[in-house]
């Protein structure tokens, strides 16, 4: 069970994403570290950690970020902080494959269904996978003069795809873990 406190910034985390997609047009790939201070566990504190673009252009610098970066993250971190959750939020688009169909491992070349947010949070005894779809309706302009995407967000139902697999899941593990 996730501590009251942590309970309550997760779900004011999430809705800031919301917000901040629907009001910005986009938001850029990035784990968030959830702590307390190692010298004063009553202090709890964010910790942002955005994802350059160099890591997010190829499966090889992807895995080179989840690889090398992150036990880099982790070792800075835990010297000042008790990490008590790690989300891990970005955009992503979806190729919708029928149930049992073989993934080809060209899988790439098919046409891309759907536009998402993806915000994957994990605590040591709660995980939680919120998939939106993201939905452009052309541009607007907001209170500033900025064009920006006019962005809605529909929370999707999950049906029997209820956890996320792949390098970007267990991040709390990968962060917890002794270095």
């Amino acid at each position: 069970m996730i501590e009251e406190n942590y309970l309550k910034m997760k779900n004011e985390y999430i809705d800031s994403i919301k917000r901040w997609i629907t009001e910005e047009g986009e938001v850029s790939p990035h784990i968030t570290i959830f702590a307390c201070l190692r010298d004063n566990p009553e202090d709890i504190a964010l910790i942002h950690v955005p994802v350059q673009g160099e890591f997010m252009s190829t499966e090889k610098s992807k895995e080179e970020f989840v690889t090398n970066i992150i036990p880099k993250i982790a070792i800075e971190v835990k010297k000042k902080f008790i990490p008590k959750g790690v989300a891990w939020t970005s955009e992503v688009w979806i190729r919708n494959f029928n149930k049992g169909e073989k993934v080809p491992n060209n899988w790439k070349s098919k046409p891309i269904d759907e536009e998402a947010l993806v915000i994957n949070i994990e605590f040591e005894s709660d995980k939680e996978l919120l998939v939106y779809n993201i939905i452009r309706n052309g541009k607007q302009v907001n209170e500033e003069g900025e064009i920006k995407d006019h962005v809605e967000i529909i929370k999707k139902e999950l049906g029997d795809w209820e956890t996320m697999t792949g390098r970007f899941t267990d991040l709390y593990k990968k962060i917890v873990a002794d270095s």
